[in-house]
């Protein structure tokens, strides 16, 4: 058993850095009290749920249907009351209890830069490619405009992935212990659309892996990885069941 070397943790540490001190600077005024971004979608977001809101003040508890959106719709994706996620404690300390939305640049660096040392990337190669990831035109836009919740959803993606290749590279309990995690923590964010195209990511990838297993004639690792997935994928659904 390899003994610990903070010398191997400093090149993390310092991307780490690297990610908390870019992103403070380009969302300074987050830091600035009477400094709020104003978003269209969630100003929308609060007239939606004014309605679940006075049913909830008059009845006492939260409806499961909605009437003044669209023909009518589950409150779900609006908002609900239940048991969170317990993992969302977790979700909260990725981002290190950061502002927004300095707080969803930071992640999105360390969900990709995870990725990028499953990839095996070297660390300058994974810290640009995290930047690249989480600064590219299309977030700024997206949080501009109040879609938190896709902007969340995205930047967990890269993690689970990763997760997903630990298992394949054969880190099992790593794997799916991260696997399982990133999976609830992406499927909390409650964007379905961000988890349907990181499922269809995740099917092309699994094909591609178990299709190099079977050439390589690991038949009981491309096995032990399918069900492994499988077992961590319905746990990241189950513990946002609520």
């Amino acid at each position: 058993m390899k003994s610990f070397s903070f010398k191997s943790l400093l090149p993390h540490l310092i991307a780490i850095g690297v990610f908390l001190v870019i992103a403070v600077v380009v969302c300074k005024p987050a830091l600035e009290s009477d400094t709020v971004l104003k978003r269209s979608d969630m100003t929308v977001w609060h007239g939606m749920t004014q309605q679940l809101i006075e049913h909830k003040e008059a009845k006492g508890t939260m409806p499961l249907w909605v009437t003044n959106m669209f023909s009518g719709m589950p409150s779900y994706q609006i908002n609900m009351d239940g048991g969170l996620n317990p993992f969302l404690h977790l979700d909260q300390a990725f981002k290190l209890w950061l502002p927004v939305p300095i707080s969803y640049f930071f992640l999105s660096c360390i969900c990709f830069y995870f990725l990028g040392i499953c990839l095996r990337m070297r660390t300058v190669s994974a810290i640009f490619g995290a930047l690249a990831f989480a600064y590219c035109s299309y977030n700024p836009i997206i949080i501009t405009a109040g879609h938190e919740t896709k902007m969340l959803a995205l930047a967990y993606c890269p993690a689970v992935i990763g997760g997903c290749l630990l298992i394949f590279r054969k880190k099992y309990l790593l794997g799916f212990t991260l696997a399982a995690v990133f999976t609830s923590l992406q499927i909390a964010q409650g964007h379905q659309q961000v988890s349907y195209y990181l499922f269809l990511i995740l099917i092309i990838m699994g094909v591609s892996q178990l299709i190099r297993t079977f050439k390589a004639k690991e038949t009981k690792h491309a096995a032990l990885s399918v069900s492994l997935l499988v077992v961590a994928g319905l746990i990241g659904v189950l513990l946002n069941a609520v």
